[in-house]
């Protein structure tokens, strides 16, 4: 169980500070909720049970961690599927988990590809931008948070590490 203040992860909208935990006024019965504030959008409040295995929530990572999946993004796999279809399917999958290790795997598939199509003066098809909005929303407001940067200094950091590791690989 989560306590006042700390910082998660959820499936669905970034990075949340847990304000309190109780029943909010407009919840008729006895079921208790997270009441949780984004942390970079101080008009996104959202509401949790507490007892719900629906949510997907976790702590942020530690500064150790992030520093250890950027270190290692050169060896994650980021293969990018050309069959829309599976490309697709393996992308929800991804961003329904909430693992770091998912998301800069996908976000180096999709950031290398962005690039490889830039050069031949395309675009990414649609599905893709959304995933790659998607998952940069999690983790660069997960990563901004842990190392206590601006979510664009995070965003620098992560594609810095994806090209410069891409090109030393």
């Amino acid at each position: 169980m989560y306590k006042v203040n700390d910082v998660v992860v959820h499936e669905n909208g970034g990075v949340y500070r847990i304000v309190s935990i109780g029943k909010p006024d407009f919840v008729k019965g006895q079921e208790e909720y997270y009441t949780m504030k984004s942390v970079w959008d101080d008009s996104s409040m959202i509401y949790v049970k507490i007892n719900n295995d629906k949510v997907y929530m976790r702590p942020v990572i530690s500064k150790a961690e992030a520093r250890s999946y950027l270190e290692k993004l050169s060896g994650i796999d980021a293969e990018y599927d050309t069959n829309n279809k599976e490309r697709e399917k393996k992308n929800r999958q991804i961003l329904k988990s909430c693992e770091v290790s998912q998301y800069l795997e996908l976000m180096k598939a999709i950031l290398l590809e962005q690039e490889k199509k830039k050069q031949g003066g395309k675009k990414l098809n649609c599905s893709d931008e959304k995933d790659l909005q998607r998952a940069e929303k999690m983790l660069i407001s997960e990563l901004a948070v842990v190392f206590n940067v601006t979510v664009e200094s995070a965003r620098k950091s992560v594609v810095e590490a994806v090209f410069t590791q891409d090109k030393e690989g």
